[in-house]
């Protein structure tokens, strides 16, 4: 690509990276202010239109899109602890919960959960993340780490799961089977998540992820099936990235008092 002769190749790259990384938070900005006035933006129809065509015909209030990385729920059954988060992620140990810049501020809102008293159920589908040595070490620290954090992490095998996955998302997640959350990780882009109320949706998502959750296996069945010297390699690894997790949380408990 021509550059202007004031630009270097590392501002360029630099200023394309912010492009892909702010431009999106302006639309999600924008579909914020629109929903204060009852309507939608283009981008916000485009995004829960990729979801499902039914989430159109909740009202804005009830059902829009929230910024997965810099998103901070305030109903206060989060804010308490009260209840658990379940979740059912597909494909996305790649994508999200191996990427520390996505992952760690996300999780450190989890942790923060967890501390008040709530409980986190995640059952990672796997398709692909067994199939070699360097995968299975991914999987394996991200598993270890939940488990540090104090989150409950199970298994089970994408076959089985996927005739139980009706919505057309990477991850479907429902907080007390009242308020759902479905997320979707666009190649080299950030999550887009949305949020909803609708109490038909989030009941049907609740009853998906406890489906699967029932038939799924715990971590350490699978640490167990194939070895505890490969849980041996990443142990360091995952205790390093908890610890990171735990340390932001604290900083933002800490902020958040002195504000």
């Amino acid at each position: 690509m021509l550059l202007p002769p004031f630009v270097t190749e590392a501002t360029g790259a630099a200023l394309a990276d912010l492009i892909r990384h702010e431009v999106p938070k302006l639309g999600r900005a924008a579909g914020h202010l629109l929903r204060q006035a009852g309507s939608r933006s283009a981008h916000e129809i485009a995004l829960l239109r990729s979801f499902g065509e039914d989430l159109l015909r909740d009202p804005p209030e009830t059902t829009h899109s929230v910024d997965y990385v810099s998103w901070h729920e305030d109903d206060l059954d989060w804010r308490a602890g009260n209840g658990v988060l379940m979740a059912a992620t597909f494909g996305e140990i790649p994508h999200i919960w191996t990427d520390q810049q996505t992952c760690v501020p996300y999780e450190a809102r989890l942790r923060r959960f967890i501390k008040s008293g709530g409980m986190v159920q995640r059952v990672f589908v796997l398709k692909s993340e067994l199939t070699s040595l360097d995968a299975r070490r991914r999987l394996f620290t991200v598993l270890r780490r939940h488990q540090m954090l104090g989150f409950d992490p199970k298994v089970e095998i994408e076959q089985r799961a996927k005739r139980l996955f009706t919505v057309n998302c990477d991850t479907i997640a429902c907080l007390n089977g009242r308020i759902s959350y479905l997320v979707r990780t666009p190649r080299n882009e950030p999550p887009v998540m949305v949020r909803s109320t609708r109490p038909a949706l989030s009941w049907r998502i609740h009853s998906q992820v406890q489906d699967i959750w029932d038939e799924a296996e715990p971590a350490d069945r699978l640490f167990d099936r194939y070895g505890r010297e490969e849980l041996a390699l990443v142990e360091e690894e995952a205790e390093a990235q908890a610890r990171n997790v735990d340390n932001l949380e604290r900083y933002e408990a800490e902020r958040q008092t002195a504000v």
